[in-house]
């Protein structure tokens, strides 16, 4: 069953994205970056920037992001998706909130520089099942997962997932992800089986 998530918030919040843009470009609404370019940060766990930015665009009646855009980058870290709209290099960069405000905390002109257009709801990019025909010292395990952070071996561990500490997972944090890609799946004609791994690894059980 899903128990646990990774995090690095800070505040230990669910992950957020952002899609933030140059306010010397003079945009000031999602409309306004057609035919600029995108990057976007993506988790090497699961793509969700790019799906939330593709359901964002066709609830807005704006089409498919590499129409919408003049071209689509994916990078690897929160700078790569910032700075070069900083910098007015690219038009628009999808970002998680945490390390932009960690990057504002580091540099506030980045805070008045940049215009946060939108954001995500809280999205899980990845869980941690345990197996429900674990009997034996189950609650020693579970409780072993919650103070993982907390010890030497443990910060190595979670080093390696890139994560700071191990949260429960409640319903809808699941929910969230569920509704996320079932909308993505619509959208963009992908019928996957009944059972479906999102991109990167969140395992979900996929109904009518």
């Amino acid at each position: 069953e899903p128990t646990f998530t990774g995090t690095t918030d800070k505040n230990d919040g669910t992950p957020q994205f952002l899609l933030v843009a140059n306010r010397e470009s003079g945009v000031t609404a999602i409309p306004g970056l057609r035919g600029k370019t995108l990057a976007i940060q993506t988790n090497s766990r699961a793509d969700l920037g790019r799906m939330w930015i593709e359901v964002l665009l066709h609830e807005g009646g704006l089409g498919p992001a590499d129409r919408f855009f003049s071209s689509l980058s994916s990078v690897s870290t929160p700078s790569a998706a910032a700075l070069p709209v900083f910098f007015g290099k690219l038009g628009a960069g999808v970002v998680d909130r945490a390390s932009f405000e960690v990057m504002e905390e580091m540099n506030p002109q980045l805070g008045s520089k940049l215009l946060v257009l939108a954001a995500s709801p809280p999205l899980l990019p990845g869980i941690l099942c345990v197996d429900k025909r674990t009997k034996d010292n189950r609650e020693d395990l579970l409780q072993g997962l919650r103070e993982l952070h907390r010890t030497v071996e443990g910060k190595q561990i979670l080093l390696v997932f890139k994560s700071n500490r191990l949260k429960p997972v409640d319903t809808e944090d699941l929910e969230r992800v569920r509704t996320l890609y079932t909308k993505y799946r619509l959208i963009s004609g992908k019928t996957p089986a009944a059972q479906t791994a999102v991109p990167g690894g969140v395992r979900l059980g996929v109904r009518p």
